[in-house]
């Protein structure tokens, strides 16, 4: 993807997002990759292949997208609390076999 694809598709998302901050799909839609590609940039994970993350991380520059503290840590209190709630009923289902 040359400079002016990552542009045309920040322009894009640009004029419709007024003051807010960037989404990750607002950079996806950009870069023209999936959330998933982005959140796998974004964290520094494996398994992107280098055009992308170049994609993703000119689309972020351009965007001006930085991740949002707030979502991540909802998101991290979530996983915590399913594991929790399935821990509990594994163990719940145990007792209640022996």
């Amino acid at each position: 993807m040359t400079d002016s694809a990552v542009s045309s598709g920040a322009d894009e998302v640009e004029a419709g997002r007024g003051a807010r901050a960037p989404t990750v799909v607002e950079v996806a839609r950009a870069a023209g990759v999936s959330t998933q590609t982005v959140s796998r940039v974004v964290n520094g994970r494996p398994h992107v292949r280098s055009e992308k993350r170049d994609r993703v991380n000119e689309a972020i520059a351009c965007l001006g997208y930085r991740p949002n503290d707030a979502a991540r840590a909802l998101a991290s209190l979530r996983q915590r609390s399913q594991r929790h709630s399935k821990t509990k009923i594994g163990e719940g289902l145990a007792d209640s076999l022996s």
